[in-house]
C-alpha cells in the first residue's frame, strides 16, 4: 500500500519533496475500521475476551458455508500434524484449497471453496497483525458474550493460535432488534456479498421487525431504504417475500446455490406450489433462462383456457446477420463483456461468429 500525495503532473516543478500525510490514500474500509476501533478505545468500551467466552448469535442470518468443527476436522487441527500452524517466526501456515486432500474438502461446492479461501485470507491477516484491525461487537448473554458483528473474524481466529480477541461491548437494551438486524445486514453486505438465501432471510427478518415497530406492514420504499438497495432490486425481493416460500423451497435455493434474484422472483409469480417446484427443478437443471420462459408459458396457459399444459413456444423467425451488424456487436461487447468475444475467429462468417457469442452467452447465463 502506498501512502502519499498524487503523482506529479508533467511539466510541473517541485522544489521540495512531497510530504507524506498519515491517513491519506489509505484504503477506505481499513480507514473506517481503524477509526471505529479508535472511537471504541477512546470510549473505553473495547475489552479483551477469551475466545471460548464468545459465541455466535443465532439471530444473525449469515451462514458459515463450512461448519467450524468440519473445517477443523479437514485441517486436522487436533491431530499430531495439523495442516494449519504458526511457525517460530510467527508466520501462519494455512494451505490453499487445492493443496488439501481431505475427502470432504474435495467434495465442497464452489461457494464452500470460496468460503474457505476467504477464511484463510482473514486468518492470515489476523495472524499478521497479531489481532483484529476492527474489534468484534458483542453483548452479554448469561455467562457468555454473544456476537452481534464479526462472526467471520471470530471463526477465522480459531486457526491463528490467538486465544483472545478485542470486542466492543454493547448492551442489547440500548438498541432495538430492528436497529441491530439492520446494522448486521449493512455490515454483512459490505464485507462480502450476501448469497440470495441469506438476502431473503435477512430482508424477511427486517420486514417483520419493521412491521412490529410501525404497527403495520412496511411500504416497499421504506424497506428498500432500510436495506439500502435499489427500487428494482426491492421490487423483485418484495415479490419473493410476499410469496412466503416454504422451508423446502428455501432449502432448494440454499442447497443448489441459486443466485439469480430476478428468476426466483419470476417463479414466485406462480401461486401453485407444485408449479413452482417444477420450475425450480428446471432452474437447477437448465438455468435461469429456461426457468423464466417456463414461468411465462405457465402464466399464459392459466390466462387462456385455465389448463396447466405447457405449449412449446413459436419458432422464432430467423434473420440472416450482416457482416457490419456483427462487427458492430463485437465492438460493443469488447467494451462491456470482453469474455464473450475473446479469441473469436475474425475470418469466420457472421453467422458463425454470432452463434459462438450466443453459445458463450448461454454458458455465462447458466453460471
Amino acid at each position: 500500500m502506498l501512502l502519499g500525495g498524487p503523482a506529479s503532473k508533467p511539466g510541473r516543478k517541485h522544489n521540495k519533496s512531497p510530504q507524506v500525510k498519515r491517513g491519506v490514500s489509505i484504503d477506505s474500509n481499513l480507514a473506517s475500521a481503524l477509526k471505529a476501533q479508535g472511537d471504541q478505545l477512546a470510549a473505553g468500551r473495547t475489552k479483551t475476551f477469551p475466545l471460548d467466552k464468545l459465541a455466535p448469535n443465532p439471530d444473525n442470518k449469515r451462514i458459515f458455508r463450512v461448519g467450524l468443527s468440519e473445517m477443523q476436522d479437514v485441517l486436522q487441527m487436533f491431530s499430531d500434524a495439523p495442516l494449519v500452524y504458526v511457525e517460530e517466526s510467527g508466520h501462519l501456515v494455512f494451505p490453499e484449497h487445492e493443496d488439501l486432500h481431505h475427502p470432504t474438502a474435495l467434495a465442497w461446492s464452489k461457494r464452500q471453496v470460496s468460503f474457505y479461501t476467504r477464511i484463510r485470507e482473514l486468518a492470515c491477516s489476523i495472524q499478521e497483525h497479531k489481532g483484529l484491525l476492527q474489534p468484534l461487537e458483542v453483548f452479554p448473554h448469561d455467562d457468555l458474550f454473544m456476537l452481534n458483528i464479526g462472526h467471520r473474524r471470530w471463526y477465522s481466529a480459531h486457526f491463528t493460535g490467538i486465544d483472545k480477541l478485542e470486542a466492543a461491548v454493547r448492551e442489547k437494551v440500548n438498541e432495538s432488534a430492528l436497529q441491530s438486524a439492520t446494522r448486521r445486514y449493512d455490515e454483512n453486505s459490505k464485507r462480502e456479498d450476501l448469497c440470495l438465501y441469506e438476502n431473503i432471510e435477512s430482508a424477511n427478518q427486517i420486514a417483520v421487525l419493521m412491521a412490529q415497530e410501525l404497527g403495520r406492514k412496511p411500504k416497499q420504499v421504506e424497506l428498500a431504504r432500510a436495506l439500502s438497495i435499489s427500487k428494482s432490486e426491492m421490487s423483485f425481493l418484495q415479490r419473493i417475500l410476499t410469496a412466503e416460500l416454504s422451508e423446502a423451497e428455501m432449502q432448494l435455493i440454499l442447497d443448489h446455490e441459486l443466485e439469480d434474484l430476478r428468476t426466483v422472483a419470476e417463479i414466485c409469480r406462480l401461486s401453485d406450489p407444485e408449479q413452482r417446484g417444477e420450475v425450480f427443478q428446471a432452474y437447477i437443471k437448465h438455468g435461469n433462462t429456461v426457468a423464466r420462459n417456463m414461468v411465462l408459458r405457465l402464466l399464459e396457459a392459466e390466462d387462456g383456457d385455465g389448463t396447466l399444459s405447457v405449449t412449446p413456444p413459436k419458432r422464432a423467425v430467423q434473420i440472416k446477420p450482416t457482416k457490419g451488424a456483427v462487427k458492430h456487436l463485437v465492438t460493443l461487447l469488447q467494451g462491456v463483456q470482453p469474455d464473450l468475444v475473446a479469441g473469436l475467429d475474425d475470418q469466420a462468417s457472421p453467422k458463425e461468429i454470432l452463434s459462438s457469442i450466443l453459445s458463450r452467452l448461454d454458458d455465462f447465463d447458466k453460471e
